[in-house]
């Protein structure tokens, strides 16, 4: 089943059969990276084992030319890390590029937006929320940069896509204190506080950790998700909680979705899903869900 959404409550009478989880303006607010950071921002948590900060950051939008001004007036320091400004879903909105001088951002595009870059150890962690359940996976990311390397270089590196499905560190052989993930009750509370202030309930976080500061933390992106691929389940082997998560294939239960504008999944559906997010139990049959419990 796929269709456009349309305004109002059109789409409701003709599929009566949906349940809309997260509303299309909901979703537009984590399209702007400007914006979608501003409720981590606002949060105070350094009473969860952990504090979570937002990198400094500045947008440009327009003129090339005036950056390296814009930067030293506003004070950012180096390196810096440059992404597009609008979250698309195109493979564009998802590159960034290393600046390691001011000068050279003047080689990029605008819109953009410029974050302080943070040495983290090369680990990222990509933190799942699906309702109250929440999935971290870790990924490989930049590596740190040192103060001599800082010196030398001059110049901007574009990165197609970091941290995909495909730079997975969690079979890695990683320093514990790295690869240590965050503290549960920061990521229960940080998940708690963001569903509410977003008004989302399927979304996922990109989070490090500040290389040496075992419990300093910085949001660097929130992505909705899970996009717009046929979403699986499996029943996890300790827990039995549930994971949307493509890289987890299990092809016996399959839920479809509703698409927006450029692709964007903009309802996510079907009573189907809704009740397996609430109940964490199902069991399949013949590709079809069914419930111990509604």
């Amino acid at each position: 089943m796929s269709a456009r959404w349309e305004p109002g409550s059109t789409n409701r009478q003709k599929h009566p059969e949906v349940t809309i989880l997260d509303p299309p303006d909901a979703i537009k607010h984590l399209h702007n990276r400007q914006s979608m950071l501003q409720d981590v921002a606002d949060l105070n948590l350094s009473d969860c084992n952990g504090k979570v900060r937002v990198p400094r950051q500045m947008v440009i939008t327009k003129d090339s030319l005036s950056i390296p001004d814009q930067v030293f007036e506003a004070g950012l320091k180096l390196p810096l890390v440059a992404k597009p400004l609008v979250v698309d879903g195109s493979a564009k909105s998802h590159e960034l590029f290393l600046a390691y001088d001011r000068f050279s951002l003047s080689e990029l595009e605008p819109p953009m937006l410029l974050q302080e870059f943070v040495n983290h150890g090369g680990v990222l962690f990509k933190i799942y929320i699906i309702g109250e359940t929440i999935k971290v996976v870790r990924r490989f990311s930049l590596p740190n940069v040192s103060k001599r390397e800082l010196a030398k270089v001059v110049s901007v590196f574009r990165f197609p896509r970091v941290s995909s499905a495909a730079a997975s560190a969690d079979d890695a052989d990683l320093d514990p204190g790295i690869a240590e993930l965050p503290p549960r009750p920061l990521l229960e509370r940080l998940a708690r506080e963001l569903r509410h202030r977003l008004g989302l309930r399927l979304f996922n976080i990109d989070m490090i950790r500040e290389h040496g500061m075992r419990d300093v933390f910085y949001v660097i992106d929130i992505n909705y998700f899970p996009g717009s691929f046929t979403v699986k389940f499996r029943r996890d082997h300790a827990g039995g909680c549930l994971w949307l998560n493509k890289a987890f294939l299990n092809p016996s239960c399959r839920v479809k979705v509703l698409l927006g504008e450029k692709s964007t999944v903009i309802i996510l559906l079907l009573t189907c899903l809704k009740r397996l997010m609430l109940n964490h139990n199902y069991v399949h049959k013949r590709s079809q869900c069914s419930f111990s419990q509604i």
